[in-house]
């Protein structure tokens, strides 16, 4: 049968090499998605302190008040996402950002029964994020020569570069 889950509760760990770090997930948002079409179903803002160095640590926790966002119908999948703006300027190469949901508890009602229902039944870890530095280098193309042109000509190209950006995103 269909389940309606009203809260969950959730987790995020930050991992720096700094043990006093800092970090705020700017617009921390929840989407659930169903058949490739995201719906946003809650939002937070999240501030995450690092106590260790070198290891994932579970230091906030949080709760997602849903009301009917997500109902998940009886024998049907739903993705539940989390997105975030890395924006923060304490965010630095190489952190690591996780999130997982703790274990549910009556947080959620089947709708024919209407029983309660534990979601999630135990920790449920997510995918983790590691940050990136992104970089782009550019050089003189060497496929295009020094050129010498008649005065007067037009739309003459001057001058070519090879721009290429680094491993981890698009720049």
């Amino acid at each position: 049968e269909a389940v309606k889950v009203n809260t969950l509760s959730y987790q995020v760990a930050l991992k720096d090499d700094n043990a006093s770090a800092t970090l705020n997930l700017k617009n921390l948002k929840f989407y659930k998605e169903v058949d490739g079409v995201e719906t946003a179903i809650g939002s937070s803002v999240t501030t995450v302190a690092d106590t260790s160095t070198g290891s994932v640590s579970y230091t906030t926790s949080a709760s997602l008040s849903m009301g009917n966002a997500l109902i998940v119908p009886a024998g049907d999948t739903v993705y539940v996402i989390a997105k975030a703006d890395l924006t923060d300027s304490s965010i630095e190469n190489a952190d690591t950002v996780a999130i997982r949901f703790a274990a549910g508890s009556g947080n959620a009602q089947a709708q024919t029964s209407k029983s309660s229902v534990d979601v999630p039944g135990s920790i449920t870890p997510g995918n983790s994020l590691t940050v990136a530095a992104g970089s782009l280098s550019s050089a003189e193309n060497s496929a295009f020569a020094d050129l010498t042109v008649v005065k007067g000509a037009s739309a003459q190209k001057i001058a070519s570069w090879t721009i290429t950006a680094g491993a981890a995103e698009g720049v």
